[in-house]
């Protein structure tokens, strides 16, 4: 090669260099550093429809929730620290809008940790979610098939409504009305009773309590609750046992059956509050109602609990029925990924299963179920219940030592 071409190729080579490396320093550095890096989670909720009444403030709560955490330090994972970034997708209240949502998520957002949704809409998501081994913790559980269990092994359930919730409520019915010798289930016919009536039958077995009759079933849709009372009223138990249900469904539920006469103690697995009940029913006659619900001012609140219920109370400005099951599964999903050290979903649910505790908003939580579900895949935490005890006072307790066998 001649010396003017080996120049030549020297000064292009430089040239070439020159460019690289002036390219290299005005391009911005990777998103790797803690404060830029972001953990996406995916919500399955009701954002319209029947059912946003109740979602739109089960997100509201997790969105708290998620502040807290990301308030805290956020997540971290080895040296780096991970800001917690919801993703909600509306379900629309319906299982096609669920399988739509879980499909965006999973899909054309490529995410692989989701929370939600919530009752019988996970049934529309789990195939969805599991076919794309995303890890998902559902908001609320009745027991159905295909919710959680051998054949959903990517699927947990943090907030235990029917098993857990059944199991805690009989414990506080017996510790409340220890007189209580016979009770009626009551609950929506939305697919689950076949599912729920053996749980709630031996939870109150468990207490010392019988279970009188079938269970008195009644439409999701249902507006007059009057035929309900009459049922109930026919098996004439100690208490009536409710098993899972919106608010609007113990409202109504307790209104029929006071303005019946029966003031019998009513209430169980349903999270509305005594005063959204009051509000209802009327004050005069909620004496006795027993709900599955979180008190502002309960003594037994953990830290993390009341900093949420506070931040909450602030801006809501007005005392509602707080309800933690989105919230407590977006906890408790955040908590197994940092305990993962990962975020390979298949590595955290590996790591969620095998851990035997976990924290919870509610306070310390037991992995179990695997005679329940067939799969370790439940989180039973302790359970607050609201009573109310006159027209007046409104007295808050919890019970600890829930297990799902």
């Amino acid at each position: 090669m001649s010396l003017k071409k080996i120049s030549s190729f020297l000064v292009s080579t430089c040239l070439i260099l020159l460019v690289v490396s002036m390219v290299a320093c005005s391009t911005p550095p990777q998103d790797d550093t803690p404060e830029n890096n972001t953990i996406e989670i995916g919500v399955l909720i009701a954002l319209t429809g029947w059912f946003s009444s109740m979602d739109m403030m089960e997100l509201e709560e997790t969105q708290v929730a998620v502040d807290l955490i990301n308030e805290q330090g956020g997540i971290t994972i080895g040296s780096q620290k991970y800001q917690v970034v919801l993703v909600p997708e509306d379900i629309k209240s319906s299982l096609d809008g669920c399988t739509a949502a879980a499909n965006k998520l999973a899909y054309d957002k490529g995410l692989k940790f989701v929370t939600g949704p919530a009752a019988f809409f996970s049934t529309a998501s789990s195939p969805i979610l599991e076919a794309a081994e995303v890890l998902h913790v559902s908001a609320y559980n009745l027991l159905l098939p295909g919710e959680i269990g051998p054949d959903v092994p990517y699927g947990f359930i943090a907030h235990n409504s029917v098993a857990g919730g059944s199991i805690a409520m009989a414990k506080a019915f017996k510790s409340e009305f220890p007189e209580a010798k016979t009770a009626c289930v009551v609950m929506p016919d939305d697919g689950a009773i076949p599912f729920a009536k053996p749980v709630a039958k031996n939870a109150l077995e468990e207490v010392g309590i019988t279970m009188v009759g079938d269970v008195v079933g009644f439409p999701m849709e249902m507006v007059d609750f009057s035929p309900i009372a009459v049922a109930v009223n026919a098996l004439d138990t100690d208490i009536t046992f409710a098993v899972s249900g919106t608010s609007y469904h113990a409202c109504n539920t307790a209104k029929a059956l006071r303005e019946s006469g029966n003031l019998k103690p009513y209430g169980g697995a349903v999270g509305a509050s005594v005063s959204d009940i009051a509000s209802i029913a009327g004050a005069e006659l909620t004496t006795d109602i027993l709900s599955n619900a979180m008190l502002a001012t309960n003594p037994h609140n953990p830290p993390q609990m009341q900093e949420i219920i506070d931040t909450l109370r602030e801006q809501r400005g007005e005392e509602r029925s707080v309800f933690f099951h989105q919230a407590n599964a977006a906890w408790v999903l955040m908590k197994a990924i940092e305990a993962a050290q990962s975020l390979d979903p298949t590595v955290v649910k590996e790591t969620l299963e095998s851990m035997g505790t976990i924290d919870t908003i509610l306070g310390e939580g037991t992995i179990c179920g695997s005679e329940t579900f067939g799969i370790n895949h439940a989180v039973a935490h302790p359970q607050q219940y609201q009573l109310i005890v006159n027209t007046e006072e409104v007295k808050g307790g919890c019970i600890y030592d829930v297990y799902i066998p």
